[in-house]
């Protein structure tokens, strides 16, 4: 009997201090875990908060300096190990379970649990499930068939991503009304998911739509108007002569005329004899270095012949003697255009005069040189 009772109270004494008097804890109450990153592609990061948890042992438990001098030897033994980190979705569930030397903490009164953690993922964000036309836009000018489409992003993509990308300032494109032009957008794909966007579509298009038409052929005018054209330039060239004339003449004081300087004060007489006639009436020239990926600087040449009867006055000694002289009036019509509502739109500009026909024919010589000759046509 007298030998039972030192076991007991052994016994009695471990109970006491592995038993009845240990604390409680559970490492998953000192845990959390991080949801991040948007839904289909969330992020969990399980993070145990150790400076909680060793001032609750260091609280409860006994023996508070030796216990102090195991702590670092005990945290470095705990691992947390999540079934499913990464590619998660709202609604998926995970798993976080810890290992580690808990039975350290045993003989100073800590009973440490390590259950595991069954978590459903929440708060995920949404990707934004864009298009190319959603990230685009644009606007476009022109005639038919040379357009210009214009570029930017839009104001809502991120600044952060809209540098990624590529999209030109502008193109010139062929095309007419109601035609669709195809592009496919090039971005960096990592840093729009990064910002939760994902392009479903990187394909685009433009439909091309109001824009007047360039006339390249004077056969897509009618006769009515080619008529008109005429008729406003015939009154450009008469107006300007009847100025001319009425101040100093046609040609100023000097003129060349047959190889000979010629000299006339402003007291001689300029008479238009007979009618105006008309010369290589537009006459189409191109520029040569134009080609049909880009602006048709399409214009048309309209030269007047105008036989002038030069009287000098009794004051001129420079020559006496009346003659005829064939002056050539040089009209430019250009930016001949159908605007987008029908309407016929052009410029009619005095060019050039020249007072022989070896000046004229310089000219004309030296413009088909510089220009590719694209259309003939004679009104009468």
């Amino acid at each position: 009997m007298k030998k039972i009772l030192p076991i007991v109270m052994f016994l009695l004494m471990s109970f006491g201090l592995y038993g009845c008097g240990a604390v409680k804890l559970d490492i998953s109450d000192y845990t959390s875990v991080t949801f991040s990153g948007f839904n289909g592609d969330g992020i969990a990061e399980p993070v145990i908060d150790f400076d909680s948890l060793e001032d609750a042992i260091l609280l409860q438990g006994k023996k508070a300096d030796a216990l102090q001098t195991i702590l670092p030897s005990f945290e470095n033994s705990i691992k947390c190990e999540i079934d499913k980190s990464s590619n998660l979705s709202n609604l998926d569930t995970v798993k976080v379970t810890f290992s580690g030397n808990t039975d350290s903490l045993k003989k100073y009164g800590i009973d440490l649990a390590t259950s595991p953690m069954d978590l459903t993922v929440n708060g995920l964000s949404e990707y934004t499930h864009l298009n190319a036309n959603d990230i685009i836009e644009y606007s476009q000018e022109g005639y038919e068939p040379y357009i210009t489409i214009t570029y930017s992003i839009n104001s809502s993509i991120p600044a952060s991503v809209a540098g990624s990308i590529v999209l030109p300032a502008s193109e010139m494109v062929k095309g007419n009304n109601g035609d669709t032009i195809n592009r496919n957008l090039e971005y960096d794909s990592t840093l729009l998911k990064a910002e939760g966007i994902l392009v479903d579509d990187d394909s685009y298009s433009v439909v091309l739509e109001g824009h007047g038409k360039y006339i390249q052929d004077l056969s897509e005018i009618s006769s009515s108007d080619q008529e008109m054209i005429l008729s406003n330039a015939d009154d450009s060239v008469n107006t300007f002569l009847a100025s001319a004339i009425a101040v100093n003449g046609p040609f100023g004081q000097m003129i060349s005329a047959n190889g000979h300087q010629l000299s006339y004060s402003y007291t001689d007489s300029y008479i238009i004899e007979d009618e105006i006639t008309k010369e290589n009436i537009l006459y189409g020239i191109k520029d040569s270095y134009m080609n049909e990926e880009t602006y048709p600087k399409n214009i048309y040449i309209i030269t007047y012949k105008v036989p002038i009867v030069c009287v000098p006055s009794a004051s001129n000694f420079h020559h006496e003697v009346e003659f005829t002289l064939d002056a050539y009036y040089v009209y430019i019509l250009s930016d001949l255009v159908v605007d987008e509502n029908g309407k016929l739109n052009y410029q009619i500009e005095r060019h050039e005069e020249y007072y022989t026909q070896a000046d004229y024919d310089t000219f004309t010589t030296q413009l088909k040189d510089a220009y590719q000759e694209i259309a003939r046509s004679a009104i009468n």
